[in-house]
C-alpha cells in the first residue's frame, strides 16, 4: 500500500472500475494494476519489463558468466532497472515545466517494495484521448508491425486541430528522445480536454532520453543499424513485415545536443512529415513551432526549471519505498545526473541543447528539406565524430 506525500494512501479500488480506467489494463504487455487513493483518484501502477543479464550483457560476457552472473553484475541490472523507472518519474515533470501551456503529462511516482519490485504509479488524466489509435484505419490493423502494408498519414484523415497536436507531441519527443511516443497501436499520446480546449498529452515515458528498449543505451545501438553508414541513403524498406527485426535500433543515434528528426519507433513513415506544403504538414509545423517557442520562453523565464523538476522527482518517491532519494542517487551516474554539481555531460544541459537543436529544424522544414535528408546529415556527423 504505497503512501505518497500530502497524506495520500493508495490501495486496491473499492468498487467497480470506470470503463476508461479498466480498459488501460489491456493496453500493452507491461504488467499493470489499478490503485485508488482515499479521494477516489485512480492510478495506473506498472512494473517495468523484466531486464535479464542476457538482455544487457550478451556479447560482452561469456556464456558461463551469463548463466552464473556475479553479484556485481546482478546489482548492475537492478541499478539499470531503477534508473529506467526514475526517468519515468523525472521526464514527465520536466515536460510539465518545460512545455507548460502546450503539452500535458501525468503526475508519476516511484515505489520499490520490500522484495525490490519496482513500481511506477501514474495518476490518471481526466478526458485523455488517444485519438490516433481511434482512427478507423488503425483499429482495423493494430498492432501495425504485424501487417505488411502500413497506412500512410493521409489515411488517418487528420483534422487541422489534430495535425497541430501531433506537431506539438513531436516537438516533445525530439527534445526528450521519446522512442515510444506512439507504440505499435499508436497509443501512449493524444490530447486532454481542459476548459473545452484540447491540449496535447503524453502518458508513457518508458523509452526515452539515453535509455532505449531493454535498457540499451542509444549510443551503443547505432552499431546494430545497417543505416549507420556515412553517405548512405535512408529508406523505409524495413517497415511492415520486417519491422520487428529492426525495432530495437532503427535510426538510433547518441543522446546529445544534436537532434535528428527520425524517431526510431515511428510506425507510419510519413506521420511527422512537415517539409511539404500540404495543409496537414503546415498545420503540424505550426504546432511544432508553437510548442518549441513556448518551451524556449518558459526556459528563459525560469532557467532553473529543469533542476526544479529533479527535486520534484525525488519527492515523487513514495514514503514507504524501500529505496529513498539518497539510496537512489547511489544507483545513478553522478556525472550525467549532476549529483556532484561538477558534471560535464549533464542531462539538464543536454535537454537545453536539444531544445535549441529542435528549434533549428524549423527553418529547414520551412525550406522543404525532408526529415530523411536532415537525418542523413546528422547521422554522418555522429559517424565521423567517432571514427578517425
Amino acid at each position: 500500500m504505497p503512501k505518497l506525500r500530502n497524506n495520500l494512501e493508495l490501495a486496491s479500488p473499492r468498487g467497480r472500475l470506470p470503463g476508461t480506467i479498466a480498459s488501460s489494463l489491456s493496453k500493452g504487455i507491461t504488467e499493470k494494476t489499478i490503485q485508488e487513493d482515499q479521494h477516489g483518484v485512480f492510478y495506473l501502477a506498472k512494473t517495468p519489463d523484466e531486464l535479464t543479464v542476457e538482455d544487457v550483457f550478451r556479447g560482452y560476457l561469456s556464456e558461463e558468466s551469463l548463466k552464473n552472473p556475479t553479484p556485481g553484475t546482478t546489482a548492475h541490472i537492478f541499478s539499470l532497472q531503477l534508473e529506467r523507472a526514475f526517468l519515468e518519474i523525472l521526464v514527465p515533470r520536466m515536460v510539465q515545466k518545460l512545455f507548460r501551456g502546450a503539452v500535458q503529462a501525468p503526475d508519476t511516482f516511484l515505489h520499490v517494495s520490500e522484495d525490490k519490485s519496482i513500481w511506477i504509479l501514474s495518476r490518471f488524466m481526466n478526458s485523455f484521448c488517444e485519438f490516433l489509435a481511434n482512427k478507423d484505419v488503425i483499429k482495423a490493423h493494430a498492432p501495425l508491425f504485424d501487417v505488411t502494408h502500413l497506412p500512410k498519414r493521409a489515411e488517418l484523415c487528420l483534422t487541422a486541430e489534430e495535425a497541430q497536436i501531433v506537431g506539438q507531441l513531436y516537438a516533445v519527443a525530439l527534445v526528450f528522445n521519446l522512442w515510444d511516443l506512439l507504440n505499435s497501436k499508436l497509443l501512449n499520446s493524444g490530447y486532454c480536454v481542459t476548459n473545452d480546449k484540447r491540449m496535447a498529452a503524453i502518458v508513457d515515458f518508458g523509452c526515452g532520453v539515453h535509455i532505449s528498449y531493454k535498457g540499451r543505451h542509444n549510443d551503443t545501438l547505432a552499431l546494430d543499424d545497417p543505416h549507420f553508414v556515412p553517405q548512405k541513403k535512408i529508406d523505409y524498406t524495413f517497415f511492415g513485415k520486417n519491422y520487428r527485426d529492426h525495432y530495437r535500433h532503427a535510426h538510433a543515434l547518441p543522446f546529445d545536443g544534436l537532434v535528428a528528426p527520425l524517431l526510431p519507433h515511428t510506425i507510419i513513415p510519413d506521420l511527422f512529415d512537415m517539409s511539404e506544403n500540404d495543409p496537414v504538414s503546415q498545420k503540424m509545423l505550426e504546432g511544432f513551432t508553437q510548442a518549441l517557442t513556448l518551451a524556449e520562453r518558459n526556459m528563459a523565464e525560469n532557467p532553473h526549471l529543469l533542476e526544479e523538476a529533479f527535486e520534484d522527482a525525488y519527492n515523487g518517491i513514495s514514503l514507504d519505498s524501500l529505496v529513498q532519494a539518497p539510496e537512489l542517487k547511489a544507483h545513478l551516474n553522478s556525472d550525467f545526473y549532476n549529483l556532484s554539481g561538477e558534471g560535464k555531460h549533464v542531462l539538464s544541459d543536454i535537454i537545453q541543447q536539444r531544445l535549441s537543436g529542435a528549434i533549428k529544424l524549423i527553418p529547414q522544414f520551412r525550406k522543404g528539406i525532408s526529415a530523411t535528408a536532415i537525418q542523413e546529415e546528422v547521422r554522418d556527423h555522429y559517424y565521423f565524430s567517432q571514427h578517425w
